[in-house]
């Protein structure tokens, strides 16, 4: 099996996000989160999905962020680690927000879960491939 990495940085409030397969050098990815908002799915493809916030947070964000003082609006991307590719995956609504905190995927890789970090609402998000 090949492992892969998924790890955020910030620097002035702007997020990034890094992929690194095996012994290969990472790759920064077309999209700015954290890790906390990302999940693989399981099996061999080496397939993540990651909420994306869909505004530039403020420079404080990560810190405010874990306090639970600050929050986003995110879209899921798909991340394909082999091919180091991210992708929008499903953009909800104007009337769903959510700022996505302690996401899992089921062991199928059928069903994503997660709290929305804001009020603490349940969402689930069926993946059709």
């Amino acid at each position: 099996t090949v492992d892969a990495l998924l790890y955020g940085t910030s620097r002035n409030g702007e997020l990034a996000l890094f992929i690194k397969v095996g012994n290969q050098p990472p790759v920064k990815l077309p999209i700015g989160t954290t890790a906390d908002k990302c999940v693989w799915a399981p099996g061999s493809g080496l397939i993540a999905y990651c909420a994306v916030p869909t505004k530039a947070p403020a420079a404080s964000f990560l810190s405010e962020w874990y306090q639970g003082a600050a929050h986003t609006t995110d879209v899921w991307w798909k991340i394909e680690a082999n091919e180091k590719t991210a992708e929008k995956f499903f953009v909800p609504d104007t009337r769903a927000n959510f700022d996505v905190e302690d996401a899992a995927i089921d062991e199928m890789g059928t069903f994503i879960g997660w709290r929305d970090a804001a009020d603490k609402s349940l969402w689930l998000l069926r993946i059709s491939e």
